[in-house]
């Protein structure tokens, strides 16, 4: 009666080193779909609106910052200076980071001062 218990344990163990071995896994990194940005060239990126909006004529700029940078006065942000109006901002939805309060009040003003905010929404 003793042999029977150790038995089924090791036909178990033998199966599960069977599956670990030879049948396949699914990778992990295979099936994630890219990340909505300005330079990604798939399905799920904004690339060809940035050439439309480039070949139009309209200045674009790739935001990587926190939302704070809207209000910053740096050359690179000089379309967003605080004192420009009608610019657009196109964000998706959820973030890597999502925006923190003192982010969040930031982007209010900017949006306050007449520039738009288009949220995407990533399913």
């Amino acid at each position: 009666m003793r042999a029977h218990p150790s038995t089924l344990g090791l036909a178990l163990a033998a199966l599960a080193l069977f599956y670990i071995i030879f049948l396949p896994k699914p990778n992990a990194g295979a099936g994630a779909a890219a990340r909505p940005t300005s330079t990604e060239p798939g399905p799920d990126g904004y690339l060809a609106a940035w050439r439309w909006l480039s070949a139009a004529g309209i200045p674009v700029l790739s935001l990587r910052e926190h939302y704070d940078r809207l209000n910053s006065k740096s050359a690179a942000f000089n379309a967003m200076s605080p004192a420009a109006v009608g610019n657009v901002l196109l964000t998706t939805l959820p973030q890597k980071q999502p925006a923190d309060a003192k982010e969040a009040a930031q982007l209010d003003l900017w949006v306050e001062r007449g520039n738009t905010l288009v949220v995407m929404a990533a399913f």
